[in-house]
C-alpha cells in the first residue's frame, strides 16, 4: 500500500491481525515489534517501500497519542480493509478508537481480501 493507493506492481503479501495482552506502555510495544522485524531482516530504507516483515501497533487499547515514534490508532487503519477485515475476524465487536466500530468502517470502504484458502477450510 502506497500513501496514494495500492501499488499493483509490488510483490502480494500475507496480513494478519494478532490481539495480545500487554502490560507494558505503548513505546515498550513498539520497541518489541521492532525488534521482531529487525531480528527477521527488516530494512527501513524507502518509506512506503516493499518490505519483508511490516507489523505494525493499529490500536493499544482505547490510547489516542500521536507523537514522533508512535500515533495511535494508527493514522490510517479506518481505510485499509487488509487491516479492518482480518480484525473483524478476531473481534466481532471491535472498535477504532475516535473512529467506530471495525464493522461499520470496513462496510464503509468495502473489502478486497483474498483469505488464505487454509483459513477457508477451518471456517
Amino acid at each position: 500500500m502506497k500513501p496514494d493507493g495500492v501499488d499493483e506492481d509490488a510483490p502480494r503479501y500475507l496480513n494478519l491481525a494478532v490481539g495480545i495482552r500487554f502490560t507494558g506502555d505503548a513505546l515498550t510495544l513498539l520497541d518489541a515489534v521492532n525488534t521482531i522485524e529487525n531480528e527477521h531482516g527488516r530494512v527501513r530504507s524507502e518509506r512506503w517501500g516493499d518490505r519483508t516483515l511490516d507489523i505494525d501497533v493499529v490500536v493499544f487499547g482505547a490510547l489516542e497519542q500521536a507523537d514522533a515514534r508512535l500515533t495511535l490508532p494508527h493514522p490510517r487503519a479506518a481505510d485499509r480493509d487488509f487491516v479492518l477485515a482480518p480484525w473483524l475476524d478476531l473481534d466481532p465487536d471491535a472498535v477504532l478508537p475516535g473512529r467506530g466500530p471495525v464493522s461499520g468502517l470496513l462496510a464503509a470502504i468495502g473489502s478486497t481480501v483474498r483469505r488464505y484458502p487454509a483459513q477457508e477450510a477451518s471456517r
